[in-house]
Parts: structure tokens; sequence; C-alpha cells
């Protein structure tokens, strides 16, 4: 009996014990200390500002003749200089760029100073401007037949990693041969075509020049211009008196002065089809075309005219 109760305390004691240990253990479990609850919020904070101090980059690629690239703000803008036709199946980041007469608009604003040319790719030679408020990408056309061509560049935009192992990343201003190197004055080629702009204004002068692609007529009455289509295509890359025309199908283009529709004057004409100027009455004239031919190393598409009044005989 004596054995029995020993043994019974025994039994006792140890399920104390037991039952002590389990209670400790479960209070160690659930007393967790705050580093290990703030951990894994620091570990994202920390994953967050890796993530947004990444370098960002940019890939432009698809046809071009030639042209410059304009970062500014949160933009692109495409400016041909004086070329021929606008690019063609143009991406940014593999998203399509459908219409390069308008800004293509980003979501964040570049470090404009500090990008610069990763990697460039094609039959093109690229030149690099970075100003404080304005990035610039130059690429220069040097095949004597203006051809359509692919290119592929990609550009550190921001949070730039270094890049002075990289050759023309950025390159510094040549002495010896300034055009290679852009400025961040005013664009000669604005100015350019502000001054052509005035001059014909002044003189009530009318330079037409496109790239025709059917049949159809400039028609000129008031102040303003029209194009009808007959058959083919719109024209493409149509400049009056410098100032490029876009969305002709729906909107006429608006001179600054009234058109001399009584005695018009064709002065000038480049073209390999011949071009008739009609006058409809003493209110109303027109330029027709007709190119329906491909472009193609025999053919250009390429025409020039020029309209002033007709001078009239001195009254004697």
């Amino acid at each position: 009996m004596k054995n029995y109760k020993i043994k019974s305390l025994w039994g006792m004691a140890l399920g104390l014990v037991m039952l002590a240990a389990v209670l400790f253990t479960v209070q160690a479990q659930s007393e967790v200390k705050p580093a290990q609850i703030n951990a894994p919020s620091a570990q994202k904070a920390e994953a967050k500002e890796a993530a947004e101090n990444k370098e960002i980059t940019l890939v432009l690629e698809g046809k071009i003749y030639g042209g410059m690239f304009v970062f500014e703000g949160k933009t692109i803008q495409f400016n041909n200089m004086m070329s021929y036709r606008q690019p063609e199946d143009i991406t940014v980041n593999g998203t399509p760029w459908k219409d390069v007469t308008k800004p293509f608009e980003l979501d964040y604003t570049p470090d404009f100073a500090k990008a610069g040319l990763l990697e460039q790719v094609g039959n093109r030679t690229y030149y690099v401007d970075a100003a404080e408020k304005r990035f610039s990408l130059m690429i220069t056309n040097h095949s004597p037949r203006n051809r359509l061509e692919p290119f592929h560049v990609k550009l550190a935009m921001k949070n730039q990693l270094p890049h002075g192992d990289i050759p023309g990343y950025q390159p510094a201003p040549e002495k010896k041969d300034p055009p290679k190197v852009m400025t961040t004055g005013p664009d000669p080629y604005v100015i350019q075509a502000n001054a052509q702009w005035d001059n014909a204004t002044k003189e009530r002068k009318i330079e037409i020049k496109a790239i025709i692609r059917g049949r159809g007529a400039f028609v000129f009455e008031g102040n303003t211009i029209t194009y009808r289509k007959e058959e083919g295509q719109y024209p493409d890359s149509v400049k009056i008196n410098g100032r490029r025309w876009t969305r002709m199908e729906s909107r006429n283009f608006e001179l600054p002065f009234q058109i001399e529709t009584a005695h018009p004057e064709m002065v000038k004409n480049e073209g390999e089809n011949p071009v008739k100027l009609t006058k409809i009455s003493d209110r109303k004239f027109e330029v027709f075309f007709d190119d329906s031919e491909p472009a193609s190393r025999r053919h250009s598409p390429v025409y020039t005219v020029t309209i002033t009044p007709e001078k009239q005989p001195e009254s004697k």
C-alpha cells in the first residue's frame, strides 16, 4: 500500500512537470519579439526601394529615314528634320506609337541630364544631347536614296547607373565638328521653317511639298487649302510653306493671308509627272496631281510646287 502511494505521488509530480513544460513552450511560441513581426515589412520596404531605384531603360525601334526624337516632360515627340516621310512601325518598349505626329506619353519623367545611349542597331548614325530638362536622340541618314531602314536603340532614362565605359553614351562636344553635337538652343530646323513661313507670307507665295500616292487636287479658296482625293491614298509628308499639314483628310490648311485666286501662277514644278493648275473661278483654283506608282529606285513620288500671284503688266 505504501509503495502504491509513492508511485501515485511520483506520477502526479511527473505530470505537473510535463504540464509546466508544455505551458512554457506555448508561451514561448506566442511571445514573438517585435523585431520578428517587423522583419517581413522591412524586407518588403527594402525590396520596394530596390525596385524603385532600379535603372529604367527604354527601347525605341521601327523603320526610319532619319529624324530626331525629343524627350521633354513625360512625352516623346518626333521631328522629321525635313525628311520625305515619317518613320513606320515605331514602338516604345514594345508599345506601338501609331501616330508619330502626336506626342507619345510616358508614365514617368526621365532624368534627362543623365540619359544616354546603351545600344544602337541599324545602318544609321546616332547622336544624343542631354540637358537638364530635355533629351534628344538624332538619327542621321547618309543614304543618297533616302531609304526606309530598321533601327533599334536602348536608352537609359531614369536612375541611371554609371555608363562611362560605353562609347557614345553621352559624347563630349567636339570643337572640330560641331554638327555632330546637338545644342540646347533653338532647333535650327524650326528656325528655318519659321523663316520660310514668314517670307512666303510677305510675298503671298504658296509652296507645296508632298509625296503623292494617288490622284487628287489641292483646292485654293479664300485663305484655305483643301484636298480632294479622287483615287489612291492621301498625300504623305505634306508641307505648306515649310509647315506640316497633318490629318488633311479632315482638316483644312489655313494661311495668314488671302490667296490670289484671280491670277495665280505656278512658277515652280518639280516632280516626275505633270502637275496641272486649273482656274475654277475668280475665287477658286486647284492644282491637280496624278502619281500612283510606288516609290522605287527609278521613281520618286516627291513633288514641289510653288504658286505666286501672277505679275500684271504695268499700266501705261
